[in-house]
């Protein structure tokens, strides 16, 4: 469950970065642009994307004893710190690629959680 969390607060980090230009160049929702454009939202998403990647994946690798999503999170999270850094024409490119690199993190790690589960006949969760 909580990897499915993860994965949507991922995609709710994408959906910021393409959208918001959009609003932004069509001038659409006026203070809805400006708030989703402020500095601090960036912030405040990156804290539970942090979050929840500390709480599945260390859970995930206890279980199925894989690194690969934990490197994928590692390099996603990474490309998010340096997206918050980075010139204003690479900040959506960055945002973008670490939320699919935590996306894929996360239901990687769901799908092997489910596949140690199903081989000893146990709960899925991690």
């Amino acid at each position: 469950m909580k990897d499915l969390l993860a994965a949507s607060a991922s995609g709710l980090c994408i959906l910021h970065c393409l959208l918001t230009p959009l609003l932004l160049m069509l001038g659409a929702a006026g203070a809805m642009s400006a708030i989703l454009s402020s500095e601090w939202v960036h912030y405040l998403l990156l804290v539970p994307v942090l979050l929840l990647a500390a709480l599945s994946l260390p859970a995930g690798k206890r279980r199925h004893h894989n690194n690969a999503p934990s490197l994928l999170a590692l390099v996603g999270i990474v490309l998010l710190l340096l997206a918050l850094v980075a010139p204003v024409a690479l900040e959506s490119t960055l945002s973008v690629s670490a939320g699919l690199l935590l996306i894929a993190a996360h239901l990687y790690n769901r799908q092997l959680c489910k596949r140690v589960a199903h081989l000893h006949n146990q709960p899925a969760s991690c």
